[in-house]
């Protein structure tokens, strides 16, 4: 094994000599036995090896129990150890996440904070041959593109130039479990890990399984599969850095792309591109999705003058043989793109006092009052208002927003959970056009939960087995009443 883990981390260049290692070790067997073979590793390669040990908050005494044996297994072996301390349950309800994405971010969260104390550092996870293979499945469960297909990359720096290694990610977990037994090495068992309502777990326990019965080296061959992505990747990635500086240039604060150099590209690229381009005049990604690439690709066959409008406060506009990504102006943006958050602490005062909040939206003057509580099963009582909507809580993830809208809406029309563009819906609403910019929406990233005055997106619709319903009414302003 050491020998095996020793080739691995030459092979992706992970550990020089001088460098602080830092492994993330929970207890478990994987973890456990990355921490042995980097203590044997840490004198011939000349590394610093240290410890960082998360405890999420979630499993009481048991979670205590993994970090007293993480302290003394280092303690017995002169490893340097720091136990962080967080609370995922906290965390996910105040940002309406699921508990396993909370306790994700908490943990890198503490990683980048232990890399920052020590110059040339990385971060030792413990991934394996299986864990890569359950990305992929998740991935692709997702709708991901060729990144997701790609898996876990064995070095990775993130957006703060954090590097994050995985020298196990080579072996299985059927060797790492033969490798502790040699050694007679005991880990921490985490009762967590068999709790079927976690996506990773009904992958590992459910669907893995399943696959191997359909060929006993399936999840070998995904792991050479995610390589083979990941040479694909990376060479389009130097194909779309050259095509890059060609073809996208800076005048002043706007970000321009070349209309027919963009056009002599493969879709794929053109993709890639554009969406690199309105990240960086954006100066972020998260709400940039497929729709607004296409509606940026569009404009190539539309005439000079012709714009789309884009997260951000931006505006993709033809502009002869161009294509302009900018700013709009104060003015534009008040007047078509209002944009109020409802955030996580006003969801939760909300939800934990019973009360009701108002948000007044002020160049309209429409005021949205709200409420959360518990659903009784009357489906009959549901108001058939056009100014007062129930809606299913539970079933929004993200902070909601009051705005207008935007490139690449879209509402799901029917039980079936088949979508339908905004426009399209508006048009059949028989909504005139010059309104539709100004009507307000209440939405989940690009997904409209109500058009204000008309329909709901059946998504969000009650249901019979509905927990929570967040009632909204709109009330007053120009265009709005109950």
């Amino acid at each position: 094994m050491v020998e095996q883990v020793a080739k691995y981390i030459r092979q992706w260049n992970m550990i020089e000599p001088g460098d602080t290692v830092i492994a993330g070790v929970s207890g478990g067997a994987d973890s456990v036995c990355l921490c042995c073979v980097l203590a044997e590793l840490s004198v011939p390669m000349e590394f610093t090896l240290r410890v960082v040990h998360v405890e999420h908050g979630i499993r009481g005494e048991e979670s205590f129990r993994d970090a007293d044996f993480v302290q003394q297994f280092c303690g017995e072996r002169g490893i340097a150890c720091e136990v962080r301390s967080v609370d995922v349950p906290s965390y996910a309800r105040e940002k309406r996440i699921g508990e396993e994405e909370a306790a994700r971010f908490l943990r890198y969260d503490i990683f980048r904070k232990e890399a920052a104390k020590y110059p040339h550092s990385k971060i030792a996870l413990a991934h394996h041959l299986e864990d890569n293979a359950e990305t992929i499945l998740f991935q692709m469960a997702r709708g991901s593109g060729l990144d997701g297909m790609c898996g876990i990359r064995p070095v990775r720096n993130d957006a703060e130039s954090v590097t994050y290694i995985r020298p196990l990610l080579g072996v299985s977990r059927c060797e790492i479990e033969q490798e502790l037994k040699r050694r007679g090495q005991t880990y921490c068992m985490d009762a967590t890990n068999e709790n079927l309502e976690y996506s990773r777990n009904h992958i590992r326990h459910r669907i893995l399984p399943e696959l191997k019965n359909v060929n006993a080296q399936a999840v070998l061959h995904m792991n050479r599969m995610a390589e083979q992505m990941n040479e694909i990747r990376d060479y389009m990635d130097q194909q779309l850095a050259d095509a890059y500086e060609k073809i996208v240039s800076r005048e002043k604060a706007d970000v321009v792309l070349h209309v027919e150099l963009l056009r002599g590209l493969p879709h794929i690229l053109q993709t890639r591109l554009v969406h690199n381009a309105l990240a960086e005049a954006a100066g972020a990604r998260q709400d940039l999705e497929a729709g607004h690439v296409e509606a940026v690709l569009g404009l190539m066959d539309k005439q000079s003058g012709r714009s789309v409008d884009l997260p951000y406060g931006l505006v993709a506009e033809r502009s002869y043989d161009r294509i302009r990504l900018r700013q709009r102006d104060a003015k534009t943006v008040s007047k078509k793109m209002t944009e109020i958050a409802i955030s996580a602490e006003i969801l939760e005062e909300i939800s934990s006092s019973g009360q009701t909040r108002s948000i007044k939206v002020c160049d309209t003057g429409a005021l949205f009052t709200m409420r959360i509580f518990p659903f009784d099963g009357k489906v009959s009582e549901i108001p058939q208002k056009m100014y007062t909507k129930w809606l299913d809580y539970d079933k929004i993830e993200k902070n909601p927003y009051i705005r207008t809208r935007r490139t690449g809406d879209y509402m799901v029309i029917n039980a079936q959970g088949n979508t339908k563009k905004l426009n399209r819906c508006m048009i059949d609403e028989k909504i005139p056009k010059e309104k539709r910019e100004q009507i307000l929406l209440l939405a989940e990233g690009s997904h409209v939960l109500w058009v204000v005055g008309f329909r709901i997106s059946e998504y969000y619709k009650i249901e019979e087995h509905t927990e929570n319903i967040l009632q909204v009414t709109c009330d007053g302003g120009k265009d709005y009443g109950r």
